[in-house]
């Protein structure tokens, strides 16, 4: 079994990032990106499948500021009010400081979820530093407004994330205890709140019927022990610029199950005018665009076809597209 190590890289945004590594010094990169809250752990099984099918490569999974093994930097702002430290802006700046501190070279990018926000962020500030490009469970180009849950407009943007589950059920806990939300809540995770997080986190938050069960809870192991801090319970609302992903400069994969209820149908339609326009636009830049599953649902409906959850779902398929499209 292809042996992954972990490390730690003190970057120049102020981070000292963990991350997961796997393959030779001297191998072509690839540096894959977790969703909202959860580590590049989630990677682990998609990273030694990828190390099967070619030994050559040189196999990063981050875990970005505030997942597992990466805290924030050590400031005021960033002790106050979390959220403000970490951002979309502040996850694309350390997956650049990374990757030009580690010299890497042109390196393949892919992210899933609000890890394909980063990477889309990291290929339209540096395309330099991007040789091709791999989204998974991505959304269409992000309008300009209000930017919420996960660097996405319209995510929950208002105010914070309170009013999704399993986070209200925290709130509600830590409220009953005398705990001050979101302030007092800041250094304690879901587990220490709720002995039975982890169970209300397999009801949902990292719910699938597809993945194995044993990879969904270790997902909800290690989410249940993320400190509320990083799940942007103090959110606030903040207006940014519209994403030009007709911008995009390199080679594109993006993937979607279709039983996906977070990155919608009509997403992906937008996400496709925008590749196809940057595809026009830009003569080094082609995309790909790839539906996995075949049985659409309704949300509400129980999943009975690929969905959000990819990683977990699909880590064979993922890793021989990854390796295709290399």
């Amino acid at each position: 079994m292809t042996a992954i190590h972990q490390r730690v890289r003190k970057l120049s945004t102020g981070v000292a990032m963990g991350y997961l590594e796997a393959g030779p010094e001297t191998g072509r990169p690839v540096v894959l990106l977790h969703g909202f809250t959860d580590s590049g752990f989630a990677w682990a099984p998609v990273m030694r499948q990828i190390a099967s099918l070619d030994p050559s490569l040189r196999l990063f999974a981050l875990h970005q500021r505030g997942a597992l093994g990466t805290a924030l930097p050590d400031c005021d702002t960033c002790r106050q009010q979390p959220s403000h430290c970490i951002t979309n802006a502040e996850h694309v700046e350390d997956v650049i400081a990374f990757l030009i501190e580690m010299d890497l070279g042109p390196t393949l990018l892919v992210g899933h979820s609000m890890g394909s926000m980063v990477a889309r962020g990291v290929a339209l500030a540096r395309p330099d530093l991007v040789d091709k490009l791999v989204l998974v469970a991505t959304p269409g180009p992000r309008p300009a407004g209000r930017i919420g849950l996960a660097g996405i407009t319209a995510f929950h943007p208002d105010d914070d994330i309170a009013d999704s589950e399993p986070v209200k059920s925290f709130r509600a806990i830590a409220q009953t205890r005398g705990i001050v939300w979101p302030q007092g809540a800041f250094d304690l995770s879901p587990i220490d709140l709720d002995p039975f997080a982890v169970h209300r986190l397999l009801e949902g938050w990292v719910a699938s019927t597809l993945a194995d069960p044993a990879v969904l809870r270790e997902t909800a192991e290690r989410t249940a022990r993320v400190p509320l801090k990083y799940w942007g319970i103090d959110r606030t609302p903040v207006d940014g610029p519209a994403e030009h992903l007709e911008d995009l400069r390199v080679p594109t994969l993006a993937i979607w199950g279709v039983q996906d209820t977070l990155m919608t149908e009509e997403m992906q339609k937008d996400l496709c005018a925008a590749l196809d326009a940057a595809s026009h636009r830009n003569s080094a830049m082609h995309y790909t665009w790839k539906q996995y599953g075949s049985i659409a649902c309704s949300p509400g409906e129980p999943q009975t076809d690929f969905g959000h959850e990819l990683v977990a779902e699909a880590p064979n398929e993922l890793a021989r597209d990854i390796v295709s499209f290399l």
